[in-house]
């Protein structure tokens, strides 16, 4: 179980490292400022989303 959990551990990060160039990609195009601000939140969204599902696997 613990194994597991490292597994899915890792592939959150791997997700999160993409987000992260996906972002300073965009951050760094800065002429289309509203598409960045959408993106932030998105990110954001996300992140929340891996916290809750690293949250459960943890009480599982």
């Amino acid at each position: 179980m613990q194994n597991n959990f490292l597994k899915q551990f890792q592939k959150i990060l791997k997700l999160v490292s993409v987000a992260e160039k996906y972002y300073t990609f965009v951050s760094s195009n800065q002429q289309n400022h509203h598409k960045t601000s959408v993106i932030i939140v998105e990110v954001v969204l996300v992140f929340d989303l891996l916290l809750k599902i690293i949250i459960i696997i943890i009480i599982n």
